[in-house]
């Protein structure tokens, strides 16, 4: 006889006497070792045996993954860190934020701890007061509801800030030229977490200069996480600025007018993951300046590019590319041209260390789309580019 005491996993445990409990024992060791997580670094994951609905852990990056009997799969983050607060019909928020913004009956309402200190049905003044009001620490979260605003916010200077979103924030230029929507400069320990952002740019003026409007701004910040964003609409960018320490990831960005994600000016340790990133003109992922430390791996992205002008790369960095990785990405490219540029020189640095490696890349049908350009003096021997998919994407590789 067998008794079962083990209410959630029902592992086998043998009654005195009974004769196979080797046989049940054994059974439970088999058991035990798909429901045990795996707790190591990650780059010993590959080492494990991916069991149906096995769990494995990220000792140094925290990352969680779980198996399909095949291979390991990333669990998705929590859609907010806000969320054992309640959003009532109104759209009005309760959470354990201690500063809120929320809309009900026409009216924007922005308070500290449960004391208003703005009100309007203007949403304009209410983010103005609030970016203004904002302390070292602070976690903001915006419920639901559509603001719609006029011109460009700044957060500056702040440390520890928590941002998080359940609403929709439009921009609405009134045919002035607005530059982006929020911009976070020289803040510390950022976290930007879910919400719309709609940059709107086909009812907003354009100033025709590539790479100066955008949905979110990043401007010397140091220790950014960015997650469970819509980015939509941007006339020339949606991510721009220098930046150290960042990690962009499970976002939705959709539409823009030139560049994707551009971060420029030394911007080093960024890692980018698990993002759908479409209908780009040219440039998914753009850096300069000295770009390094890049890390970009399964996400999903697409250029739109359709002139033969030959800029419509996923992969467009320029002046000294160094220790950029790209694994496991899928990018579909209407452009010509080729999939990625590594080009220009900076202090004396060409490009060196570039891995692009499991990666997929389509290209339509007669597009005469070609693979990777290095440029400037390149170090080639320390590039690994191996074990990628090319579909209609000609296996060149071109040294200049």
């Amino acid at each position: 006889m067998t008794d079962h005491n083990t209410a959630n996993h029902s592992y086998n445990t043998p009654a005195r006497g009974t004769l196979d409990w080797d046989t049940l024992l054994n059974d439970n060791f088999a058991r035990l070792e798909r429901d045990v997580p795996v707790y190591d670094t990650e780059t010993n994951r590959d080492s494990y045996a991916p069991y149906d609905g096995s769990v494995f852990v990220a000792t140094d990056t925290g990352r969680r993954y779980v198996g399909d009997g095949t291979a390991w799969s990333e669990l998705p983050y929590p859609s907010s860190d806000t969320s054992s607060g309640s959003t009532d019909d109104s759209g009005s928020t309760s959470s354990d934020a201690n500063v809120t913004v929320s809309k009900a009956n026409g009216t924007i309402e922005a308070a500290r701890d449960g004391t208003t200190f703005s009100s309007s049905s203007d949403a304009d003044v209410v983010f103005d007061d609030l970016v203004n009001a904002l302390q070292d620490g602070d976690t903001v979260s915006i419920g639901q509801g559509v603001y719609t605003i006029s011109d460009m916010k700044i957060i500056g200077g702040v440390t520890g800030l928590t941002w998080h979103s359940e609403g929709t924030v439009v921009l609405n230029d009134g045919g002035n030229r607005v530059p982006g929507m929020f911009r976070f400069s020289n803040c510390s320990n950022l976290l930007v977490d879910g919400g719309t952002y709609d940059y709107d740019y086909t009812n907003n003026y354009d100033d025709g200069s590539p790479g100066t409007q955008f949905v979110l701004s990043l401007w010397n910040p140091v220790g950014v996480e960015i997650r469970n964003t819509t980015l939509l609409n941007a006339q020339d960018g949606f991510i721009g600025g220098a930046a150290q320490d960042i990690v962009i990831h499970h976002n939705t960005m959709d539409t823009s007018g030139e560049r994707g994600m551009y971060l420029a000016n030394d911007t080093a340790n960024v890692e980018i993951h698990n993002n759908d990133i479409t209908n780009v003109a040219s440039g998914v992922l753009r850096g300069e300046d000295g770009s390094s430390g890049w890390y970009s791996h399964d996400n999903y992205f697409t250029t739109m590019e359709t002139s033969e002008r030959g800029v419509g790369p996923v992969y467009l960095f320029g002046t000294g590319p160094h220790d950029l990785t790209f694994e496991r990405d899928v990018c579909v490219m209407e452009g010509y041209g080729y999939a990625g540029y590594f080009r220009g020189t900076f202090d004396g640095v060409g490009p060196n260390n570039i891995t692009v490696t499991d990666c997929e890349f389509r290209g339509k049908t007669g597009s005469d789309l070609k693979f990777l350009e290095f440029t400037d003096n390149p170090d080639m021997n320390s590039m690994d580019i191996s074990n990628n998919t090319l579909d209609n994407v000609e296996n060149t590789i071109d040294v200049k």
